[in-house]
């Protein structure tokens, strides 16, 4: 915007979510020369508590309000402590809302005053103090826009005349102006701005990729064939191993959350839970960082000699699981045939199998690890990168463990595990993604089919910026020049086959271009949201070996 005399200051004022948008704009947009904020500013350690739109990734790792305030300064802003909107974040289910979607609570006039003296300091190395101030409606939960603020704020744009304000200046003079239609065309361009990013990813994907290194394979797109792509010219697979050491840092550190190396020894503790012909189990608890474990169970093949080391394969359950599922024979039901104790057949084919507990069970609960991370640049997947790191440390350990060879196979979301943890830790040899592998930036946002997740009831999948980053393409680049390896059932209601197969496309061509097409395979099968254990367990024994049973 442009105000039509240039020498006029151009403010903006909101309340409440109005107040949020004042506030961001102005610290987005050096034009806005003067901002009041109303009922909003506030510390935000409790952001987890708010509603997810409000949720930014990394937001206090980097600024919180007072961050927000030095990107103002030094312009001006006004400050006002009053009783903002409340209740919940969306309309109430039958679980609590601030459960899964945050609620909106008044700011308190402590936690104001003490994010605008953070703000204050900002403002004092600038010599912008003047610029900044606060202003307090009643005892902090009064009405917005009281007179002491708007003065305030008047003075800021240097304007002159009474600073009062009177009791209908801000009630509406429109009559009949019904605000609807515009509330529903604003929500249409929303949308439409959502699809238009949505389809124009690869081109950001493709820009990303190709910062570091404009021949590197996964610049390719949809939209032109770069010269460097010959059919007689693959990509050195030492070049490509350097160029995504950079790339699986930012993939771990700025979408994924990283957090430091697990800081205690395992320390592990077992007990037998299964004496079954060809194998034994055992539970095991591990220690990881302190107060935080990591639990599992191991099943170990029977005559095994002594000296002789065994290929691992790590078998992770889906959301909502737990490690029986795979491991035990004697448990039953649908959630444990979709595996079809696929643990099981592995330990009675002479392979050491280990299936951890993963953190996304509990449905009501594992979001609550999102919301409260997100904000720190954390996620759950910060903590499960932890916990398998820890375990994989105390496998290689294990005697009759050949520590070079520790594969992984995971259904559902135990595939997109394979494919996230996989992509950073590299001591995996090989993945397998059963059920899971999609195009994931439309399984997210795609508003033409019924298998995004906008269209479920799902709880909220918070992905930061995969859309120009990483989708699964790019991630089974990190995990390359590994073994990787897709298993897909025809009648899986997670994503239709052509989304599987299009995004595989690229995952072929990157293997293939860097010459080693015979460690990429993808197997449909006439199944659904199960565990096939054909295919797979042929892949499994090609690059991590058959173990005499």
């Amino acid at each position: 915007f442009k105000s039509r005399d240039a020498a006029l200051p151009v403010g903006v004022a909101g309340y409440g979510e109005g107040g949020l948008v004042a506030f961001y704009s102005a610290a987005a947009d050096t034009r806005i020369d003067g901002v009041f904020v109303s009922g909003y500013f506030q510390e935000r350690e409790e952001l987890s508590q708010e509603p997810n739109y409000r949720n930014v990734w990394g937001i206090l790792h980097e600024f919180g309000d007072a961050g927000v305030a030095a990107l103002i300064a030094p312009r001006g802003l006004v400050v006002e402590a009053a009783r903002g909107p409340e209740g919940p974040g969306r309309p109430a289910t039958d679980s609590p809302p601030e459960a899964k979607h945050g609620r909106l609570k008044s700011p308190p006039v402590e936690s104001v005053r003490a994010e605008f003296e953070r703000a204050s300091d900002h403002y004092r190395r600038l010599g912008a103090s003047a610029k900044l101030t606060m202003a307090v409606s009643g005892d902090g939960q009064g009405e917005a826009f009281a007179d002491h603020g708007v003065a305030a704020f008047l003075r800021l744009l240097g304007a002159g005349g009474p600073a009062a304000v009177a009791d209908n200046v801000l009630t509406d003079r429109r009559g009949r102006f019904d605000p609807a239609p515009r509330r529903r065309r604003q929500f249409e361009q929303l949308l439409a701005h959502t699809q238009e990013v949505m389809r124009l990813s690869p081109l950001r994907r493709s820009e990303f990729w190709g910062s570091k290194d404009p021949a590197a394979p996964l610049t390719r797109n949809n939209f032109r064939m770069p010269r460097a792509f010959a059919p007689d010219k693959p990509y050195p697979v030492e070049r490509w191993v350097e160029l995504t050491r950079e790339y699986r840092r930012f993939f771990w550190e700025e979408v994924l959350g990283r957090l430091p190396a697990p800081s205690l020894p395992p320390g592990a503790r077992t007990r037998r839970i299964l004496d079954e012909p060809g194998y034994r189990g055992y539970e095991v608890e591990m220690d990881v960082w302190p107060d935080v474990v990591s639990y599992g169970v191991i099943l170990v093949p029977t005559g095994i000699r002594e000296g002789e080391r065994r290929p691992v394969v790590v078998v992770q359950h889906g959301i909502m699981g737990f490690p029986k599922q795979l491991t035990d024979p004697r448990v039953e039901g649908k959630s444990a045939s979709a595996y079809h104790t696929a643990g099981v057949d592995l330990a009675r084919q002479g392979y050491v199998v280990y299936a951890p507990q993963n953190l996304y069970t509990l449905g009501d609960k594992f979001p609550l690890l999102h919301r409260l991370g997100h904000p720190i640049k954390q996620s759950m997947w910060s903590i499960m990168i932890g916990q398998h790191q820890q375990v994989i440390r105390w496998l290689r350990d294990l005697p009759f463990v050949a520590p070079e060879k520790i594969g992984f196979y995971g259904l559902s979301y135990g595939g997109k595990a394979a494919v996230y943890l996989a992509a950073v830790i590299e001591d995996y040899a090989l993945a397998i993604c059963s059920g899971d592998w999609t195009e994931r930036v439309w399984k997210n946002s795609n508003l033409l089919s019924e298998y995004s997740f906008p269209y479920r009831e799902n709880f909220p999948q918070m992905e930061f910026n995969i859309g120009a980053t990483f989708n699964y393409a790019e991630l089974s680049g990190l995990i390359a020049p590994r073994p990787f390896m897709v298993e897909r059932g025809h009648y899986d209601g997670v994503s239709p086959d052509e989304w599987v197969a299009y995004e595989f496309a690229r995952t072929r061509w990157l293997y293939n271009h860097l010459g080693i097409g015979d460690r990429a395979e993808i197997e449909f099968f006439p199944g659904i949201h199960e565990m096939k254990k054909q295919g797979t367990f042929r892949f499994l024994q090609k690059h991590l070996g058959r173990p005499e049973p």
